[in-house]
């Protein structure tokens, strides 16, 4: 098992007041990537547009009812990459956005958030218990919004707490923000500390959200073309390949070009020996003359072609 990797942060700001927000996606982004948008207006108000595919996971006003803080989850398609998505909102509002892309996290399970606010105090994110009790690699981050005077309230986050980030925006001398730390622990329960303040945080709301990491044995590999990446294992390192029985070759498989495309067959997997001649068990593979999955033992069998940005289950029965 391995922690939830927080890969980007990408902002957007409203500075004038506005209800329809075209929220800027990350630059990239795969498949089962957990997207987490982060959003602090001056002025709360009721979502009445939420994006296909995202979930509302915590609505939190500021203190005194001042602005308010919104957290929303998606779990990515693959072909979000350097899109905008558009929320609106029955209020006209300036407001800070961050959207985060998390590789790693549980493809079934969602983030939990716990909320809190307060006025003229330091923000202070709440204790936040994981309901998957036990000792996984999570994902913790801590999450700070306000509405006051200041785009920039806090200058770091709390202590253990990693990759602070903050931005905002101001309309008519009336500002909100909105900033974020991580952490990684192998504990259910972190309780993150306090925002250290630079500016006004007054009006504050904080989170803490975690982030179940992967199922075992769901973890990929991202292979590029372009760096001749390989996973392997040498013949003297192993003792259960040297098959003599039926067997079978199972994949999932994520393309981002097809093999025509890049002028070269995709080896998916295969045992040989790469020398001078070289002597081939078998091959199951994509052919670049025509996107088909073959298997090579003596013969050749072309199957179906294959698609970009769709993860396919391949199986070779030998």
């Amino acid at each position: 098992m391995a922690f939830p990797v927080l890969e980007s942060v990408t902002d957007t700001d409203f500075a004038t007041s506005v209800t329809s927000m075209a929220v800027n996606m990350p630059t990239t982004v795969n498949p089962d990537d957990r997207l987490i948008a982060l959003c602090h207006v001056r002025n709360a108000g009721t979502w009445t547009t939420v994006p296909a595919g995202w979930r509302n996971l915590k609505e939190q006003l500021g203190g005194a009812s001042v602005g308010e803080l919104s957290i929303f989850e998606k779990v990515a398609d693959g072909d979000e990459d350097d899109t905008t998505a558009t929320w609106v909102t029955g209020t006209g509002t300036s407001a800070a956005w961050q959207v985060l892309r998390v590789s790693g996290a549980h493809t079934t399970t969602n983030a939990e958030v716990t909320s809190t606010s307060g006025d003229v105090s330091d923000a202070n994110p709440p204790s936040e218990t994981a309901s998957w009790a036990g000792s996984e690699d999570n994902l913790f981050i801590a999450v700070a919004g306000h509405s006051a005077i200041s785009t920039t309230a806090w200058s770091a986050a709390p202590s253990g707490y990693s990759g602070f980030a903050q931005n905002g925006a101001s309309s008519g001398g009336a500002a909100c923000c909105v900033a974020h730390g991580y952490k990684e622990s192998a504990a259910d329960t972190d309780d993150p500390g306090t925002f250290t303040v630079s500016g006004s945080n007054r009006f504050w709301a904080a989170a803490t959200i975690v982030i179940r990491p992967t199922e075992s044995g769901a973890a990929s590999l991202d292979f590029e073309l372009s760096s001749s990446q390989f996973a392997y294992i040498t013949d003297a390192s192993q003792s259960g390949l040297d098959l003599s029985s039926d067997f079978t070759i199972e994949a999932w498989l994520n393309l981002e070009q097809l093999p025509s495309t890049a002028g070269t067959s995709f080896a998916i997997v295969s045992k040989d020996r790469d020398a001078s001649p070289l002597d081939r068990s078998y091959l199951l593979e994509i052919n670049s003359s025509n996107d088909k999955i073959r298997i090579i033992v003596v013969e050749l069998w072309p199957v179906a072609c294959l698609v970009l940005k769709e993860i396919r289950h391949l199986m070779g029965m030998m």
